[in-house]
């Protein structure tokens, strides 16, 4: 799976372009949904967040294949997430007339054609078409702040309001 693994570990939740994050388990390949219909942007966790625009991605650069978006974790090296589908789409669409002449342009199409948002700082394609995504930093510093500012909250509710 190139350069990354899946994870049981969450990272971090995000919520500064989307209306809501969980952490959840992220051993799972693909995006709540199916590749016709993404769920909602603001569902899930991290991974599923970057699922769903992959989806939207993948559905913009072959609109005539039904794909399921595979995104692992990635090791730090090559970015924080790692679209997997090139080379499983080239295999199927080699020698059906696909403009596509290798792993990598359809890797390249999978990169140019995810969504613009806050959340991803930028993506490149490594060897036969491994899209490798970095979460832009100024949005994890925001993840991070507001997640700090709900501890305070929580804590300040728990110590200072009595329930009965």
């Amino acid at each position: 799976l190139g350069h990354c693994r899946a994870s049981p570990f969450a990272r971090l939740p995000r919520s500064a372009c989307y209306a809501s994050t969980t952490m959840g388990d992220e051993t799972s390949t693909s995006a709540s949904g199916s590749a016709q219909e993404p769920a909602a942007p603001g569902a899930g966790s991290v991974k599923q967040q970057i699922s769903n625009l992959v989806a939207l991605s993948l559905r913009a650069t072959v609109p005539e294949v039904d794909v399921e978006p595979i995104v692992e974790v990635c090791t730090g090296k090559f970015g924080d997430y790692q679209c997997n589908n090139a080379m499983g789409l080239w295999s199927k669409g080699k020698g059906s007339g696909t403009s596509f002449k290798n792993p990598n342009a359809i890797g390249q199409a999978i990169a140019k054609n995810l969504p613009a948002c806050d959340v991803i700082e930028s993506a490149s394609v490594a060897g036969p078409g491994f899209v490798n995504i970095v979460l832009s930093k100024s949005w994890v510093a925001k993840v991070c702040l507001r997640l700090f500012y709900l501890q305070a909250l929580h804590a300040f509710i728990d110590t200072t309001i009595p329930l009965c």
